[in-house]
């Protein structure tokens, strides 16, 4: 996983190859070491597709259905049991700058390990929240959603737009690191730690096939600049930070 740092600085600087795609999970890092944690509640995805043809990992569009279910009925609970939560042990004290498990261990003493969910913003740096914290972020977000409002690209609620490779040098049938990109025309919001405005923004989801099974690694918001509006919700193309990226729809 990228170093939240370099994210920051790559995003302002690359506008070619994906920064994570060198090997890691196209996310910001969290702590050094972070160990993975599986509860009860978090289920995988098999690496088959039900949908024909998928422009990519077959693995990619069977997530991007199951997301498209749980999305379309606010079951954030369901989209959390895809994802991945570790084990992160905290500093102590409060975050200096970019880096760390923050907001997870705000105020909690060093040492102590508590379980996170790994997540992002566009053009800023990533952040760990937990379980719960998760829940509510990503439900504030899909209700800031304005239906009413359309544009050239579609619709304000939340739609699938794209299915993406994120590594440069895999054929994209195979590739092992994905990304499933939704997008909506948000009202004015205050959805700590994301401080959203007005106007259409990309909810993707960074995830890893390995051993047959499917992993959300990270969850990402963020605007979407004019000169990328066609190339994540129309076209495709490659952007630096989430790959190469082919139109996808579904029922």
């Amino acid at each position: 996983m990228l170093a939240q740092r370099l994210l920051t600085l790559l995003a302002l600087s690359s506008v070619v190859a994906f920064a994570a795609c060198g090997g890691d999970d196209g996310t910001s890092d969290g702590p050094e070491s972070p160990t993975p944690v599986r509860t009860a509640a978090q289920t995988t995805v098999p690496a088959t597709s039900t949908a024909s043809p998928c422009p990519v990992n077959p693995a990619a569009c069977t997530l991007a259905s199951a997301l498209q279910r749980a999305l379309a009925s606010a079951d954030i609970q369901a989209v959390l049991a895809l994802h991945e939560q570790r084990s992160y042990e905290c500093p102590g004290g409060r975050p200096q700058g970019p880096g760390g498990p923050f907001p997870l261990c705000d105020g909690r003493p060093a040492g102590e390990r508590n379980t996170g969910v790994q997540m992002a913003r566009r053009y800023s740096e990533g952040f760990i929240v937990a379980p719960p914290d998760y829940i509510r972020v990503v439900g504030q977000f899909l209700q800031a959603a304005d239906t009413a409002a359309s544009d050239a690209f579609g619709p304000g609620a939340f739609r699938l737009y794209s299915v993406s490779c994120l590594d440069p040098n895999a054929p994209p049938a195979t590739c092992p690191r994905f990304a499933v990109v939704f997008s909506a025309i948000l009202r004015q919001a205050t959805i700590p730690p994301l401080g959203t405005g007005p106007g259409r923004e990309v909810l993707a989801f960074f995830a890893a096939t390995s051993s047959g099974q499917t992993r959300i690694e990270s969850t990402w918001t963020g605007i979407i600049m004019a000169n990328e509006a066609p190339v994540i919700l129309q076209q495709g193309g490659t952007l630096f930070d989430l790959g190469r990226l082919f139109p996808y729809r579904l029922p």
